[in-house]
């Protein structure tokens, strides 16, 4: 990580991330370790490779649809091969 100013962390790939609210589907986990401080969401997509892009797009689509409509809570999520989506339980390191 990099100090963006003092007190803060930026990672790398946090520049190209757009200042207002967006949901962002990913199978990058260098997501899991974002800073909370974002204006938008983050769906990491636990959906194996080695089914075919059909069927992987399906789960997907489908996934955020209902994500759309249901607005859950919170600001990281799984998206687990079933379609569910799981959020995180994000708390405070003592």
């Amino acid at each position: 990580m990099s100090s963006a100013s003092a007190g803060s962390q930026t990672l790398p790939f946090e520049s190209g991330l757009p200042r207002r609210n967006f949901l962002l589907l990913t199978q990058d986990a260098e997501f899991e370790d974002m800073p909370g401080n974002y204006h938008g969401i983050i769906i990491i997509s636990r959906v194996r490779q080695s089914p075919p892009i059909q069927d992987r797009t399906a789960i997907w689509f489908g996934a955020i649809e209902r994500f759309i409509s249901q607005r859950p809570a919170g600001k990281l999520f799984d998206l687990l091969e079933t379609g569910e989506i799981v959020a995180w339980d994000i708390r405070p390191s003592e």
